[in-house]
């Protein structure tokens, strides 16, 4: 009994130690089968904030410079059920990003991404 309790413990320590990272993001796509009814609406709001901090060599540049990356999204997504078994749904994305090389800034942006309008029928 007690070879089996070490033998245990080594290996889930071993488990421990064998991980990778892993990189959390919102699902791709967060619908289910199911339709909201009519008359109702369903309204969901997402975001992500991003930061990168990297040291790169350019030999354009002279050498090795410091570039800071930062972003995000906020998303809504607005479903309106025009039916018992159909729905509308409107999903409204806003990005921005800015990037520093050396602490001068070299590019930003922001502003509306893609908006996307679907239609969910439930058979």
């Amino acid at each position: 009994m007690m070879k089996l309790r070490i033998f245990c413990t080594g290996f889930m320590m071993l488990l421990l130690f064998a991980v990778q990272t892993s990189f959390a993001a919102h699902p791709l796509v967060t619908d289910d089968a199911g339709t909201v009814g009519a008359g109702k609406v369903q309204l969901e709001v997402t975001g992500e904030v991003t930061r990168d901090k990297a040291r790169v060599y350019s030999e354009d540049m002279g050498g090795h410079f410091t570039e800071k990356t930062r972003g995000g999204t906020v998303g809504a997504t607005v479903t309106v059920g025009v039916h018992d078994r159909v729905d509308v749904v409107v999903g409204i994305p806003y990005q921005w990003y800015s990037v520093r090389e050396d602490g001068e800034r070299t590019g930003r942006a922001e502003g509306l991404s893609d908006i996307s309008v679907d239609l969910k029928w439930r058979f």
